[in-house]
Formats: C-alpha cells, sequence, structure tokens
C-alpha cells in the first residue's frame, strides 16, 4: 500500500513536469526536446491504459485509467487562461484596447503553437483543435465575465464588433490558414441571450441619446433663435449636430452586423420622428410669436431665421431616407411620420415669405391693365424689382425647399396678373387696339418668363398663358380663335368658361354666336 502510495505521489510529480513543459512550449522560440518526451509519456501512459483495460475489464478504482491525454487537453487550457490578460485589466470605457491585447496574445499564442508546438504531437491527438478549443474557452471565459458587467455604450459596441467580426476574422481565420481548423465548429463565445441584451442596451442608449441629448440641444436651439434674432443668418447646426449625434450609432451598429444596423436604423428613425414633431412645434410657436409682435419687430431677422429653419429639413429628409433604406418595409410608416413635419415647417416657410413679399407688390397689381398701362411698363417694373430684392435673400433657401417657393411665388405673380386682366377695365373696339394689347401682354409675360428663369422657377409652363390669351385676342377669325382657346384649355385645365368669356369681351367680342362657339370648346 505504502508502495502504491509513493507510486501515486511520483505520478503527480511527474504531470506536473508534463503540463509546465506544455505551458512553457508556448513561451519558447522552439518546442525543445522536452515536448518530444511528453508526447512520448503521454502515448505510453494511454498504452498502459488501454492494457489495463484489457486485463480488467469493468473493475472499478485504482489508478487505472490515469486519462493523461484528457488531462493534457485540460493543461493546454489552463495554460491558454494563464497567458492571457485578466478582466481585471479592463478599464471601463476602454474595453476596445483590453480587446486589442486579447486578439494579440491569441494570435501570437497560436502563431507560435502552430510553427514550433503542434507539429511534435501525433495527428491522432487533434492538437490544431485542442490548442484553439482551449483558447476559445479561455477567451469566452474573460467575455462572459465582461458582459455580466453594466457596460458604456461604447464598450457594448466594442464587444459585439469584437464578437461578431474581429474574432472570426482576425484570429480564427488567422490561426486556421493552413486549413487544418478551417471545419471546426466553434461554440459561440457568449450565449444567445448574452448577445440579445446586449444589442437591446445599444436601442436603449440610441433612445435615450433622442429622448435627452437632443432635446436637450432643441430647447438650447429655440433660445437661441429669438436672442439672435437682430442677426441676419440664413443657416444654423441644428440638423448638423443632429445627424452627427445619430450617426455614430448608425454607423458603429451596421459595420457590426447587418441585422444590428437594421434595427438601430428603425430606433433612430422612430426617436427622429418624435423629434422632429418637437421640432415642427418649436417652428410653430416662433412663428405663432413673430406674427403676435412677441418679439418686436425685427423683419429681416425674420425672414432670415424662416430661411434658416427651412434649410434644416433638406438635410433631415435625407437622412430620414438613409435610415429608412436598412429595413424598408418596416421603415416606411416610420418614414412617413418623419417627413411629416418637415413638409409642415417648407409649408409654413413658403407661405411666410410669400405673403409677405405680396404684401409688397399686392397693390401694383390693381395698376395693370388699365387704359394707361398700356404705354406705361412701370407697374410691372415695380414688381419685377421687389420680387428680384426679395429673392437676394430667398435665394438663401436651399434646393427643393427654394424650388417650392419660387415656384408659388411664379404661380402667384401670374394668377394676380390673370385676375387683373379678367377684370375687363380695357375693351379692345379695334383691331388696332387688339394688337396693340396683345403686344402689351406679350412684351409682360417676356419680362415675366425672363425673371422666373432668371429664379430658376420649375414652373416653366406657367409662361405659356400670357402669350397663349395675347393671342385669342389679336386673332381675328373665330376657326383661329377656337384652336387658340382650346390650347389653352389643354394646357391649363383649370380655364373655365367665365375666364374665356372674360377675354372675349376684353377682345370686344359682342356676337353671341359667335361667342358661343368659342365658348363650346370649353
Amino acid at each position: 500500500r505504502r508502495k502504491a502510495k509513493d507510486v501515486e505521489l511520483l505520478y503527480e510529480e511527474l504531470q506536473k513536469e508534463l503540463w509546465s513543459v506544455v505551458r512553457e512550449s508556448l513561451r519558447s522560440p522552439t518546442a525543445g526536446p522536452n515536448l518530444g518526451l511528453v508526447v512520448q509519456v503521454l502515448q505510453q501512459e494511454e498504452q498502459a491504459d488501454r492494457d489495463w483495460a484489457l486485463d480488467k475489464p469493468g473493475l472499478p478504482g485504482g489508478p487505472r485509467p490515469r486519462r493523461l491525454r484528457q488531462r493534457w487537453q485540460e493543461s493546454v487550457e489552463e495554460a491558454a487562461d494563464a497567458s492571457l490578460p485578466l478582466t481585471s485589466e479592463y478599464v471601463a470605457g476602454h474595453l476596445q484596447r483590453y480587446l486589442d491585447r486579447l486578439r494579440a496574445q491569441v494570435v501570437d499564442d497560436l502563431g507560435a503553437a502552430s510553427r514550433n508546438v503542434l507539429p511534435i504531437y501525433p495527428e491522432e491527438y487533434q492538437p490544431y483543435q485542442v490548442y484553439l478549443q482551449g483558447y476559445h474557452q479561455a477567451v469566452a471565459r474573460r467575455l462572459r465575465s465582461i458582459a455580466d458587467n453594466e457596460l458604456e455604450i461604447n464598450d457594448i459596441y466594442s464587444l459585439l464588433d469584437w464578437l461578431h467580426n474581429t474574432y472570426r476574422r482576425d484570429v480564427v481565420a488567422s490561426v486556421c490558414s493552413t486549413g487544418a481548423l478551417s471545419c471546426l465548429e466553434l461554440r459561440p463565445l457568449l450565449p444567445a441571450d448574452t448577445v440579445e441584451r446586449l444589442e437591446l442596451d445599444c436601442l436603449n442608449s440610441v433612445r435615450a441619446k433622442v429622448t435627452t441629448e437632443l432635446s436637450q440641444l432643441l430647447e438650447e436651439e429655440e433660445k437661441r433663435w429669438i436672442e439672435s434674432l437682430h442677426v441676419e443668418e440664413y443657416q444654423i447646426s441644428l440638423a448638423t449636430t443632429v445627424i452627427q449625434t445619430m450617426q455614430v450609432d448608425l454607423e458603429r451598429s451596421a459595420s457590426i452586423s447587418s441585422s444590428l444596423g437594421s434595427r438601430v436604423a428603425q430606433c433612430s428613425l422612430n426617436g427622429l420622428a418624435d423629434f422632429l414633431y418637437s421640432f415642427q412645434r418649436k417652428v410653430e410657436m416662433f412663428h405663432e410669436g413673430l406674427q403676435s409682435g412677441m418679439f418686436g419687430d425685427s423683419d429681416d431677422g425674420y425672414v432670415s431665421r424662416t430661411i434658416a429653419l427651412v434649410n434644416c429639413c433638406p438635410p433631415f429628409r435625407d437622412f430620414v431616407q438613409r435610415c429608412s433604406q436598412q429595413d424598408q418595409p418596416l421603415s416606411d410608416q416610420s418614414m412617413r411620420r418623419a417627413t411629416k413635419p418637415l413638409d409642415h415647417i417648407i409649408q409654413q416657410g413658403v407661405k411666410v415669405l410669400c405673403e409677405r413679399l405680396y404684401l409688397h407688390i399686392r397693390p401694383l397689381f390693381d395698376r395693370l391693365v388699365k387704359r394707361k398701362w398700356l404705354s406705361n411698363p412701370e407697374p410691372l417694373d415695380q414688381i419685377v424689382e421687389l420680387i428680384k430684392d426679395h429673392f437676394r435673400k430667398y435665394q438663401r433657401m436651399d434646393g427643393a425647399p427654394y424650388h417650392l417657393l419660387v415656384s408659388e411665388v411664379h404661380r402667384r405673380v401670374l394668377m394676380e396678373y390673370l385676375r387683373a386682366l379678367m377684370r375687363g377695365r380695357i375693351i379692345c373696339t379695334s383691331s388696332k387696339k387688339r394688337k396693340r394689347m396683345a403686344g402689351r401682354l406679350r412684351e409682360e409675360g417676356q419680362h415675366i418668363k425672363v425673371l422666373f428663369k432668371d429664379l430658376e422657377s420649375p414652373s416653366s409652363w406657367l409662361d405659356l398663358a400670357l402669350p397663349h390669351i395675347s393671342e385669342i385676342i389679336q386673332l381675328e377669325d373665330v376657326p383661329s380663335i377656337q384652336m387658340e382657346v382650346a390650347v389653352l384649355v389643354r394646357e391649363f385645365p383649370d380655364i373655365r368658361k367665365k375666364h374665356v368669356s372674360a377675354i372675349l369681351n376684353i377682345r370686344g367680342m359682342t356676337r353671341q354666336a359667335e361667342r358661343q362657339e368659342i365658348l363650346n370648346v370649353v
């Protein structure tokens, strides 16, 4: 019995030496002869276990089987655990540094093992798999320990990126480049429910950012609108700041996985829709306050601030569309909810600016199409100059909203011009007067056309109305007039019989039969 105990003690010492050699072999530039001796001992002990099993089948207890090969696998895992940096070395907020060290150590150790150590083992030991599994388990324990803590958002992104990308790409793929491990199935480093919890933490962070950080930003911006109303500025940083703030989460999540990127984009889109509705309400209150005189008389500041607020909308709209592209079916409703406040802000801004311009030019339309007007271009010249003067500021509006604004002004000018014309304050009683009237309309129509072409109006089709009307006034034969009326009605579907009748009054057509022939075209 004493002898058996001594043998066991010797075996314990032998194993200590064996596993010490296994550990040290990873740190040595070459495997050295001792690792080969370890392999010989393992093989001898495996044979002894097999012989014992044949001699004494089913006999429980005793020193056999010693299963040193299994203990060798455990020692490899212990060696990996001892080699890698401890989780206590991780500093909150700087997890990426720790993960970089972890990656580098695993790659270095497994690279050294592949070059110097693994060729010593017989193929049936599957040394590549044993060493990779040992390091894989050591890494998994560290990541589970880290994930159990309450992590900062940057650390969560770093951890998820390491799980989804870095580990497979820079660690496993690197050590498996020989193909020996290419088919090895490794278990996930973290359980699926832990990964889901981390991803939910990302989503909660995005929500919190919208409800707190962006809301505070909007409050500060609103104060600045009023305090700096005396300053003419046509751009504000609100959209840029909001987009940059939210872009961080979108880019990081999308770089981790398409699934997480889609979830964060949807969450961002929902939060952005809420933010933009708050933005709309702030803009409405700003306009209400200015129009009620609450903030005093700051006409230039009001115009520039209105343009600046509208100029926030195109970048916001582009950002909404980028968010919605991540997950189109789920995002359509959120996108509509997010763009609705932008449409409202633009429409309100366009309305405000149009009305302010209209207040200046409206009285001048009363001077059009009167007797003196035939030889006096001054009223329209004044209208054109006032529009140009206002658009020196209005042209600071960006992109699509500007085109909406200039198109609306273009429409309004033509409508007021036609309204003045339809009042019938001039009746042409001769062919000469009709030609003179038609020429005046063509001349002023060209003036208006050039004005809005210079202002880049997208509604050039409006410029066709006055040339058609001038032709109706000047033409003498009924069939030609009918053709021109048909073209006018086709190109301007809002034209009604009462409008054509007013034009016929201007050209002095009194014969009911002729009038009816022409009106039947409408």
